[in-house]
């Protein structure tokens, strides 16, 4: 499914590459509206990003470090501690809005 997915993408960009944009679209165009926003708000555009970000930490953390240091510091088995990993990534998504 993977490489077939891939053909496609490869051949909607084909496609899409030669395709003229329709009149509205290429009136509405112009600067990307990420730009303006970071232009307009840089405040709140910094503290969503330490928001990702601080997540993304966190996330990384906890998959990847937390059972290696169970395993390698505290003994815990190595399935033990990715089994506590899974089951605490699993309540950390049904708490997600």
């Amino acid at each position: 499914p993977f490489v077939l997915g891939a053909v496609l993408s490869l051949a909607g960009f084909w496609i899409r590459r030669g395709a003229e944009e329709t009149r509205e679209t290429a009136r509405t165009a112009g600067r990307p509206p990420l730009f303006e926003a970071l232009r307009r708000h840089p405040r709140a555009s910094l503290l969503i990003g330490g928001i990702t970000a601080g997540g993304t930490l966190a996330y990384y953390t906890w998959t990847s470090y937390l059972p290696t240091y169970a395993e390698l510091n505290a003994g815990v088995a190595k399935g033990d501690a990715l089994l506590a990993s899974t089951l605490a990534l699993a309540f950390f998504a049904l708490l997600q809005p």
